[in-house]
């Protein structure tokens, strides 16, 4: 362990309705909260934790959305992310310029990762953003606005994200893996 991690956990939690979707494309996303916990002085005690920030992710279920005959287009505008879909998307498929030949699992959009002051400049963030997506995304393409992970490039490039062009928007293929991700 580095000198500057804590340890911890990341509580994860959504609520997902029962099947049929009726092809509602709301039903196709799943909202996903994540709460992280740091141990107390240390110690892998889960009842000596405290709070140290928070995760909030939209999680697209595209084997779902493929399966159902849904329009994908119209499950990213009911979760509100038109501008993602156009960036990631042509009228042919996943934009050529990116480099992913198909997405093997879900699509994963970070919405925010908020951190208590005392735990910013630590590696928590980046223990709680790879413990998170490795739980919920372990294949898939997860998508952020740069701004959202309020990082300089280097560190989200050590994340394995690479910039979308001509967007704000921040994105890495979980399935494969990236030569400048770091082991956090």
């Amino acid at each position: 362990m580095h000198h500057d991690e804590i340890p911890g956990l990341v509580t994860i939690s959504y609520d997902i309705a029962l099947k049929p979707w009726q092809n509602d494309p709301d039903e196709y996303s799943v909202r996903v909260m994540a709460s992280i916990m740091a141990y107390v002085n240390g110690r892998n005690d889960p009842d000596e934790t405290v709070a140290a920030g928070h995760i909030e992710l939209t999680v697209i279920k595209l084997a779902e959305v493929t399966n159902d005959k849904m329009m994908l287009s119209d499950v990213f505008d009911a979760c509100g992310l038109p501008v993602l879909f156009s960036s990631l998307f042509d009228d042919t498929g996943l934009r050529t310029d990116l480099e992913i030949d198909f997405i093997p699992g879900d699509v994963v959009f970070i919405r925010s990762v908020k951190l208590a002051p005392k735990y910013l400049r630590t590696r928590l963030f980046f223990q709680a953003v790879e413990t998170t997506l490795a739980a919920i995304a372990t294949i898939g393409l997860v998508a952020a606005i740069k701004d959202t992970l309020d990082l300089g490039k280097r560190e989200w490039t050590q994340l394995g994200f690479e910039l979308i062009p001509g967007t704000d928007f921040i994105y890495r293929d979980n399935y494969s893996v990236h030569p400048d991700r770091k082991a956090y």
